[in-house]
């Protein structure tokens, strides 16, 4: 178990601390792979009659919970693997120009990023919990010496990224999307109103990008969506 960032809100005049860290037993990794699982079926990405969501990548994979006063309302994984996903089983596309400073060893590819939503599950204002995780998987990679990634999510999150003025992740241009019609994750993929899109990230730009974002919180009292938030403390841990 590896404690990555605390972040203490006033949101209405509760109290909540966000805890990101990685699982501490079994059934902590258990209980963030089955809210990915459910997560993506809610959303209609993945068939409702699976019962379990692991791939190949899971034996170099690690995983990440983000908690609000211990309960878990996102996760994702960092997969570490010599050929990663998105660059092989997704798209086929030449390595972005600004990847090519890293080393292969210190890219890496964030996986399956999933925050409930819902009103009366999430209490928090809209991407906060997600913007935690975000940036507690940029902490993490900073000392683990990543230098960048790649990843797969959904083209109205990038467009809600550029919107707000954070440039901390960039499309991948050129990229002929090869995953099959008929396999698993196709309708993740194969959605006409909301596809998925390949993007990169450096993680020095990305870590000072939300930093940034913090320091906002703190500085004005309001999310970048205008909500009221009081920021008490961002500590990372590691």
């Amino acid at each position: 178990m590896t404690d990555i960032k605390r972040v203490i809100l006033e949101n209405r005049g509760e109290r909540v601390e966000l805890l990101s860290r990685t699982p501490e037993s079994t059934s902590d990794l258990q209980e963030i792979k089955d809210l990915i699982r459910s997560e993506y079926q809610r959303r209609g990405y993945i068939p409702q009659d699976i019962v379990s969501f692991e791939d190949q990548y899971d034996e170099t994979s690690v995983y990440f919970g983000t908690y609000a006063n211990g309960d878990l309302l996102a996760a994702a994984r960092i997969i570490d693997s010599e050929e990663l996903p998105t660059g092989s089983v997704y798209y086929e596309f030449p390595l972005p120009k600004p990847l090519e400073v890293c080393s292969k060893e210190q890219l890496r590819e964030v996986s399956r990023l999933t925050a409930i939503v819902e009103p009366g599950r999430n209490p928090l204002p809209k991407h906060v919990v997600s913007s935690t995780m975000i940036s507690s998987l940029i902490d993490f990679g900073f000392k683990e010496n990543h230098c960048g990634g790649i990843s797969t999510i959904k083209v109205w999150f990038l467009r809600l990224f550029q919107r707000l003025n954070l440039p901390a992740l960039h499309e991948i241009p050129n990229a002929e999307l090869i995953y099959p019609r008929d396999a698993v994750l196709s309708d993740f993929f194969y959605d006409e109103n909301n596809p998925a899109v390949p993007v990169y990230y450096l993680h020095d730009e990305a870590k000072a990008i939300f930093d940034g974002v913090f320091h906002n919180i703190f500085r004005i009292d309001k999310t970048l969506l205008d909500e009221p938030l009081r920021l008490v403390s961002h500590e990372v841990l590691l």
